[in-house]
């Protein structure tokens, strides 16, 4: 889910006093590198609001970090009644109007936007960074940072950080037009010395997530598929296999990232299904399918069109499985 992505990519400052004494860039850059690593420390919970596609999700988090590992449980507020509590073994999705109960592996945490914040040399050469001023958001004073793509594979962001503990506490998704695609802002937030009440036990659950209903083990990779095609700077993190669901078989799945977007893409075989071939747009999340040797190739992330269809139209069967 992506805003539990987004709400949970926090971080320590440094005081403000040694920030502003260095340059703007670099500044910026310490900035984000600080906010994506208070995921790991800090115990907050607070209520904030997802807009996206004309809609708005209002949502509360409670998140803890101690010996155990983080813990999280993200509550949906309005619409269907759903939440979702994650710790290090596991992810539970529960949606209450259909008493469904999905149960997943947790993946390591990937700390904002939606990608891994990579402060290295190579990221600066697709993207600036920049302040853009003081704000409040939920009563708290922010520093405004910009983050603008060097070229069209990629989209810009505006990010508010709380400048006496780190959270991002407002975020924007900004096009080549300089218009927001998605827009995540905290109402209320609240910090706590140790993690908060309301958190999943970290003793409940004996065993492997592969023992609970509709997770199979992991299987064995072959590793045959390739993307053979990218934006320059994207590069692949993860290559496994995943279930969409507690009943389907489970998917290839491919991450790409280039240090702070991430691009997801998903391999499955039609066995005479109709595939699917163009694109589609969610809100900011743009997909784009293609059928290649009779399965279907869908690529999915936050990104322009012209980046998933690169990526989707160059998955290449390198040999046979």
């Amino acid at each position: 889910m992506r805003p539990l992505a987004v709400s949970a990519a926090c971080a320590l400052l440094l005081s403000a006093p040694l920030l502003y004494a260095e340059d703007g860039a670099g500044t910026a850059r310490l900035w984000l590198e600080k906010m994506s690593t208070a995921a790991r420390t800090l115990n907050y919970e607070g209520t904030f609001v997802y807009l996206h596609d004309g809609q708005m999700v209002s949502m509360r988090i409670i998140h803890g970090a101690g010996p155990h590992g983080e813990r999280e449980r993200l509550i949906v507020l309005n619409g269907v009644g759903r939440e979702m509590m994650r710790d290090p073994r596991v992810v539970t999705s529960i949606q209450y109007q259909h008493s469904a109960e999905v149960v997943a592996r947790s993946r390591p945490r990937k700390p904002f936007p939606a990608g891994l914040f990579r402060n290295d040399a190579t990221l600066g050469k697709h993207y600036t960074f920049s302040l853009d001023g003081d704000e409040r958001v939920a009563d708290r004073l922010a520093r405004v940072v910009r983050v603008a793509p060097r070229d069209a594979y990629r989209y810009g962001y505006r990010l508010w950080i709380d400048q006496a503990s780190g959270l991002l506490l407002k975020y924007e998704l900004i096009n080549a037009q300089n218009a927001p695609l998605e827009q995540l802002m905290f109402t209320t937030l609240e910090l706590h010395p140790s993690p908060p009440a309301g958190l999943p036990d970290p003793d409940e659950g004996a065993g492997t997530p592969s023992d609970a209903a509709g997770i199979a083990p992991e299987p064995t990779l072959d590793k045959a598929w390739r993307v053979t095609r990218m934006p320059e700077g994207f590069t692949q993190t993860e290559y496994g296999h995943r279930s969409l669901s507690a009943q389907g078989a489970p998917v290839e799945h491919i991450v790409l990232s280039d240090g702070l977007a991430a691009v997801s893409v998903f391999i499955e075989k039609l066995n005479g299904a109709p595939g699917f071939k163009g694109s589609k747009q969610m809100g900011a999340v743009r997909a784009y399918g293609n059928v290649m040797q009779e399965h279907q190739i869908t690529v999915v992330g936050g990104v322009p069109e012209q980046t998933v269809r690169m990526i989707a139209e160059s998955v290449r069967m390198e040999q046979a499985p």
